[in-house]
């Protein structure tokens, strides 16, 4: 299964728009988003449009999280209910395959929105990589947060930044943060052959 993969959207429309075809001419069947899809709620109801229209599915992320699960009167009152008929149907977390897909490092409990404002640098020693493998047994852990590009093994991190394919072939155990869209980036994964192919989306990051 070719999956559309997106971080961090932070409501940029041109990136957006642009990943969006590029997963439309790659014929991918499900585009899943990585959380924080809001930034300042200026281009909300757009972004949101784009994403019902394209069917993406996904978790939340720190900015997001207000606008998910069972939202108060207050909410309602404030924001358009096509933005949360959209958004109340983020999960904390998400399962495709052999992918386990969050919006920060799995050991963090999405419910809790101090833990999913955790901004402690990368998982890059190998007590904060053993962490993240101990808290899920998917063998890909996907998640955002971080605007960059990410990966490693149980073993450590890989010197790989973005720059290429590359293939997550099994049996080993990968650890992928997705760079942000915001910043001009997003992936396309294929389950059955492991290859990951990032996107350096041709326009000006928003």
């Amino acid at each position: 299964m070719r999956l559309g993969l997106l971080a961090d959207v932070h409501e940029a429309l041109t990136p957006l728009r642009h990943a969006l075809r590029l997963f439309e001419q790659a014929q991918v069947k499900e585009i899943v988003s990585l959380g924080d899809l809001c930034c300042m709620h200026k281009h909300l109801i757009e972004t949101v449009r784009l994403l019902r229209e394209a069917g993406v599915v996904g978790v939340w992320g720190n900015h997001d999280f207000g606008l998910c699960q069972e939202v108060n009167d207050r909410i309602r009152r404030d924001f358009d209910l096509e933005i949360l008929a959209f958004t109340t149907t983020l999960q904390p977390r998400l399962v495709r395959d052999d992918c386990l897909f969050t919006h920060v490092e799995p050991w963090l409990d999405p419910m809790d929105i101090t833990q999913l404002w955790y901004f402690e640098g990368l998982p890059d020693s190998p007590e904060k990589i053993a962490r993240c493998f101990q808290a899920a047994p998917q063998r890909l852990l996907i998640s955002g947060h971080n605007h960059c590009w990410f990966l490693a093994t149980p073993s450590g991190p890989l010197a790989w930044h973005g720059e290429r394919p590359i293939q997550l072939a099994p049996p080993e155990r990968y650890m992928l943060i997705l760079h942000a869209l915001c910043r001009g980036h997003a992936a396309i994964y294929d389950t059955e052959t492991g290859w990951l192919t990032p996107l350096r989306l041709d326009c000006d990051p928003e």
